[in-house]
């Protein structure tokens, strides 16, 4: 009942009482960047003992080819793996990533 009358501007002033609603920023960047083969890039960055739910951002796509960066748990190593057609190979980690672009050479 708190959460629904602080939705509509309400405030609480009781200390025993904990709100949960936060309100909406769009601001914030929430939506990921997906692919064909986010679900096989985010398997493979498993397998690699990445984290218990790596989360792939598409990075770049072209005819027949996705490429991902998947940020591991520890925070300091981000994998980047390249899917041809279904098949996710890892290309390498990148360590302290600064920026969003990842320039990648064609092999």
């Amino acid at each position: 009942m708190v959460n629904c009358m602080t939705h509509a501007g309400y405030v609480n002033n009781d200390p025993s009482v904990k709100v949960t609603y936060v309100k909406y920023d769009q601001t914030v960047k929430t939506i990921r960047t997906t692919g064909v083969d986010t679900y096989n890039a985010e398997r493979l960055a498993k397998s690699r003992s990445c984290g218990i739910a790596p989360m792939a951002d598409l990075v770049s796509k072209g005819p027949g080819f996705e490429i991902y960066r998947i940020p591991c748990a520890e925070g300091a190593r981000t994998l980047v793996v390249r899917c041809e057609f279904g098949n996710c190979r890892e290309t390498g980690p990148v360590l302290g990533l600064a920026s969003d672009k990842i320039q990648i050479g064609q092999k």
